[in-house]
């Protein structure tokens, strides 16, 4: 996208430990799509890591409500993925099934669903992006 100069992307889990290494699987399926995850260490979700970013996408409901409850504060900034890309005011939340233990096959469908929301989630990433640079 045209925000690599403008953001920083991390991973961190709710309930991960530091330091582990991408699932070969995890690996597998990015790969088929020219995304290179080898080198990547999982870290936890911590206050400080919720309290230095400005948007924090969860994939899974619970996921969102763990990081809500670890850093109240900060939970404004703390958004399902799906509903924070589609934006749809009532409808339930539907999350990405986190496919950790899954097969090949699992992963390569949560890949497609998280990146299907992060390009419909764009135009309000975007959007943040530019009103952040104003008020700086």
């Amino acid at each position: 996208s045209d925000l690599g100069d403008q953001v920083e992307v991390l991973s961190a889990g709710v309930a991960a430990a530091p330091g582990v290494p991408a699932s070969t699987h995890g690996v597998m399926a990015c790969a088929e799509v020219g995304v290179d995850i080898s080198e990547h260490r999982s870290q936890p979700l911590t206050r400080d890591l919720l309290g230095s970013s400005d948007l924090v996408l969860a994939m899974e409901l619970h996921h969102q409500m763990a990081a809500e409850n670890l850093a109240p504060g900060q939970a404004g900034k703390v958004h399902l993925l799906s509903k924070f890309a589609v934006d749809t005011e009532g409808s339930a939340p539907v999350g990405v099934d986190d496919p950790i233990g899954g097969d090949l096959d699992e992963y390569r469908s949560a890949l497609r669903e998280i990146r299907q929301y992060i390009e419909q989630a764009l135009p309000r990433i975007r959007d943040a992006v530019r009103e952040r640079a104003v008020e700086s």
